[in-house]
């Protein structure tokens, strides 16, 4: 304790009665000294820190110029960039002589001689690169390893930078330190020159008084057995306080006392411990447990792990603080021990060491780890692995030595007991080995008789294994049979419209081909089109459908008015195949929530399968009834009738319903599957009926009706609408010259101003000079997609108000969506539809008429 320290009793008279002129002096005299600590400080930071640090932070900014300006010049190689360029590299150089020539200290001037070749590297790198693209010549993996270099010499410059930072930091800290200093000083003196008066008599005779008490009760507990007041005499005594102090020594005397007794009743009872985990069990795991929880607490050790030898390998039976594995003899530090039976010691473990000690919020490296072999009688039964976060005395490691020499006669009896059990399972198991030879002699008549029915029963499992395969193989061949059938029946329906439409413009590039040829090989095209169109607009469904991708835009819907108007486009299909078409639909309406688009698609695709299977001459007949909160559609043909065989796939994709024989319907088998899949997305069913082969056929679709609401008025179907579209100026942006080509024809024959080029970055140039009022654009352009192009249109004040229109390929509703939020008005799939194209260039001019009347 520190009342017992100090000087003797007459010196403590003489050193208070001088404490409070030496306390004055010193004080005045640290005020000083703290005064001028404060202006070196401040000279320091002045002159030297700051400089430094803005000179950092300067150098890593022309570092990031010289790559800025070096990518400026790569990209667009003119005369402004390449100055700006120069003068960067001129700056970065210039900087550099400025650093080497300020004032810093050793740490600096290293990191700063490290810098300086790695800068100049990078700057004659950038200059080499700069030289050969003007000379025409672009070298892509020396801009990658300049990229690199870049990358190296910012990692260098932010040390720089931190290093400074650390000094300014360390340089403001110690001038507010030597401020603080100062005031404390101040305040301080006049404090304790108040006090000094009051306190310093008192204090000299308490300072005499307490140790007496203190010493009197501590001898007291001592000798009533209690020696643990004393202990903190012994830890907090100093050698060198002993000297003159009387109650110092006698202190120390009794606290020296109290620790020895401790250490050696600790000793004795870890001892005990180690000792009873020895002699009380034969069990490997529960006596290595026990002995280790001693070991460890005694030597105050936050990792313990006690191994056993088992032919040569370390396995850990107990552990503390940590988890081990099984290691072979030699191998680490444990087996190191097991193999040169000795101690094994590491100590001043690095922080970076792949192994550490966690301490619950945090983890630390151990200052020691310790291996002691366990050996009795030249045999090593195990070994003790210990680490700590505190060096181990000799006490501790003697103790450690004991326990091992304990636990070798411990673990030594269990190695015994376990071979005597080993043995004793052995004869055993061999006793039961013989009596099971005698059951197996006895049951060997059974087994035989077992046998015969089993291979019996094997057979027919075989049988029916050869079956399943038969089915299986049959199921794949099918499956390669209808995979082939449809890369033919495809490669077929995609021949059929593109040898139509290469006929027709082999008529029409005939000079002596009249008016009527040209009408009817361009009535060709257009018919060819769309028939490949609609190939590929029921391949994309299926896709859509198959991954459940397909929204339906619901409304309230009349189902009467609408198979009327459905019926009504598909007549002309009728007439030119010369079938009846007949309608008996009811008068009031049937109203129903479902997407009119994809309702048009389920009653076009049964009309044009009832006119494609029905020959000439006969008659379709579609009636449409409601039934219990159900509408009902029946579609109904004289045609061909269908197997009954073919109704379990009737529904499938890429199935033909024709009754063998040559295809002459043509299709690719995917419009049932389609009414299928959107009949059930309007939570409804389809299905279909035959009398068999040239009987005719019969599909019925059923929809849930809907209660009419009170406010609802029937809308009318958009039709196509005729627009003839006012003369505007257009813009093509498209990368295909084909596509581009003819399209810039077709509208320029309607009378249209028009422009086409094939890159984006060109396009958008041309856009400045042109000023369009329309802009035609491809998505998936080189370099710079159509959704850039349109964000950089709008973000164009001289340009943000064009008509933005996507042509392309990339047709499905997230395409669409993904094209209004870039900006564009409205998206067209491929090959566009002109009269739709007339009415968005009409809802242009609209637009634009809008806009200049109300500015």
């Amino acid at each position: 304790m520190n009342r017992f320290q100090g000087p003797t009793i007459a010196r403590r008279m003489i050193i208070g009665f001088g404490a409070l002129l030496v306390l004055l002096g010193a004080l005045l005299g640290s005020i000083y000294v703290w005064h001028q600590d404060s202006v070196q400080a401040q000279r320091r930071f002045s002159t030297f820190s700051r400089p430094l640090t803005d000179a950092a932070y300067t150098l890593e900014h022309r570092i990031l110029q010289v790559g800025i300006a070096l990518r400026a010049y790569m990209l667009t190689p003119d005369t402004r960039r390449l100055t700006r360029f120069e003068s960067s590299v001129a700056e970065a150089r210039e900087l550099m002589r400025e650093l080497a020539a300020m004032p810093m200290n050793d740490g600096d001037r290293t990191l700063l001689s490290e810098l300086s070749p790695v800068m100049e590297d990078y700057l004659a790198a950038t200059t080499g690169i700069v030289e050969r693209r003007r000379n025409g010549l672009v070298d892509i993996d020396a801009e990658a390893h300049v990229q690199a270099m870049r990358e190296s010499l910012i990692a260098l410059t932010e040390q720089f930078v931190v290093r400074q930072m650390a000094n300014t930091d360390g340089a403001i800290a110690e001038m507010i330190a030597a401020q603080r200093r100062v005031q404390r000083g101040l305040i301080t003196t006049g404090l304790l020159s108040l006090l000094c008066f009051v306190v310093l008599a008192w204090l000299i005779t308490q300072s005499v008084r307490r140790p007496a008490r203190e010493l009197v009760e501590i001898a007291t507990a001592l000798k009533n057995g209690d020696w643990k007041p004393a202990l903190a005499l012994g830890e907090s005594a100093r050698s060198g306080e002993l000297a003159d102090n009387e109650m110092a020594r006698i202190g120390h005397a009794f606290g020296i006392a109290a620790i020895a007794l401790e250490q050696r009743e600790q000793r004795l009872a870890a001892d005990r411990q180690v000792a009873r985990a020895s002699a009380t069990s034969l069990d490997r795991a529960e006596v290595a447990s026990m002995a280790l929880r001693a070991i460890v607490a005694y030597v105050r050790a936050e990792i313990g792990v006690l191994y056993w030898n088992e032919g040569g390998m370390l396995e850990p039976v107990a552990t503390h603080g940590a988890t081990a594995r099984a290691l072979p003899v030699g191998e680490g530090l444990p087996g190191q021990a097991a193999l040169e039976r000795r101690t094994v010691r590491m100590r001043d473990i690095p922080r970076d060491a792949p192994f550490s000690v966690r301490i619950g919020y945090d983890e630390a490296p151990p200052r020691e780890v310790t291996a002691l072999p366990i050996v009795f009688r030249q045999e090593v039964i195990g070994v003790l692995l210990v680490a700590t976060l505190r060096t181990l005395d000799e006490d501790a490691v003697g103790f450690l030595e004991d326990a091992c020499a304990q636990l070798g006669v411990g673990l030594h009896n269990v190695r015994a007991y376990e071979r005597i059990e080993q043995l004793l399972d052995e004869l055993s198991e061999q006793s039961r080995r013989i009596q099971a030879q005698n059951e197996e002699l006895q049951a060997q008549n059974e087994e035989l008789q077992a046998q015969s029915e089993e291979i019996r029963t094997q057979n027919e499992q075989l049988a029916e294994q050869a079956e399943q395969l038969r089915r299986h193989a049959e199921l794949l061949t099918e499956a390669d049979r209808r995979k082939t059938e449809f890369l033919g029946l495809l490669a077929h329906e995609l021949r059929n419209p593109l040898a139509g439409i290469s006929n027709s413009l082999f008529v029409l590039s005939r000079p002596d081909v009249d008016n009527s040829q040209a009408a009817a090989a361009q009535a060709i095209i257009e018919r060819q089109t769309r028939q490949l169109n609609r190939l590929i607009d029921d391949l994309l469904d299926v896709t859509r459908v198959t991954r459940g991708k397909v929204t339906l835009k619901r409304e309230t819907l009349d189902l009467v008015q609408l198979v009327r108007d459905c019926l009504e486009d598909h007549r002309a299909t009728f007439e030119r195949a010369r079938i009846a078409l007949a309608a008996e639909l009811p008068e009031g309406p049937l109203l129903v929530d479902g997407d009119r688009a994809r309702l048009c698609q389920i009653i076009g695709n049964l009309a044009d399968n009832a006119a494609k299977f029905t020959d000439e001459g006969r008659r379709v007949t579609v009636r449409l009834r409601a039934d219990c909160g159900v509408a009902q559609l029946d579609v109904i043909d004289e045609g061909i009738g269908i197997d009954p065989a073919a109704f379990d796939r009737l529904f499938r994709p890429f199935t033909q319903i024709g009754n063998g024989g040559p295809r002459v319907n043509g299709g690719l088998g995917l419009g049932l599957a389609l009414v299928k899949a959107l009949v059930e997305l309007h939570r409804g069913t389809v299905e279909a009926h035959s009398d068999g082969p040239g009987r005719g056929a019969r599909f019925t679709v059923r929809l849930p009706l809907i209660e009419m609401p009170a406010d609802w008025q029937p809308s009318e179907p958009q039709g196509a609408l005729q627009v003839e579209a006012p003369r505007c100026r257009i813009l093509i942006i498209e990368d295909n010259v084909d596509v581009a080509m003819s399209l810039s024809v077709a509208l320029s024959a309607e009378g249209h101003e028009v422009r086409a080029v094939h890159d984006a970055r060109e396009g958008l140039e041309v856009a400045r000079m042109f000023r369009p009022e329309v802009l035609l654009c491809d998505i998936g352009l080189p370099v710079m997609d159509g959704y850039e192009v349109a964000r950089c249109i709008r973000a164009d004040e001289t340009l943000r108000n064009v008509f933005l229109v996507a042509i392309t390929g990339y047709a499905s509703e997230h395409d669409r969506e993904k094209a209004a939020q870039a900006g564009f008005d409205h998206h067209l799939p491929k090959p566009p539809d002109f009269e739709r194209l007339s009415a968005l260039l009409a809802e242009a001019a609209v637009r634009r008429a809008r806009a200049s009347s109300a500015a």
